[in-house]
């Protein structure tokens, strides 16, 4: 298991499971807490800043994930906005991607 940590708001994880012989890769990555305004900060820190960093680890140390899981905390102030660039900004990606709402989502505002 590989574990990267860009604190203070990010943990991805990237496993490889073997099931029957065949690798299964996930990442992970959880509380990215992004904002409408891609200006949005917590504790001084750009959480879409932040958000980039981890998605372009991931790219380039686990380019082909088999599926992403992103844990709790997508958006910070409940905005479609920042459902719609967290959406965007994984487009890269080719392997399915789950969501699952944390306190400061609205699972109903969550993409399908």
């Amino acid at each position: 298991m590989v574990v990267f940590l860009v604190l203070p708001f990010f943990l991805t994880t990237a496993y490889t499971v073997s099931m029957n012989t065949i690798p299964l890769k996930i990442v992970q990555i959880s509380d990215t807490h992004l904002f409408a305004d891609e200006n949005g900060e917590i504790a001084g820190r750009n959480t879409l800043n932040s958000f980039l960093a981890v998605r372009d680890l991931v790219l380039a140390e686990h380019p082909n994930p088999d599926m992403i899981f992103l844990t709790g905390d997508l958006s910070q102030d409940f905005s479609e906005a920042a459902y719609e660039r967290l959406t965007t900004e994984l487009r890269s990606f080719t392997c399915p991607i789950y969501w699952i709402p944390g306190n400061h989502d609205h699972s109903s505002d969550l993409p399908r």
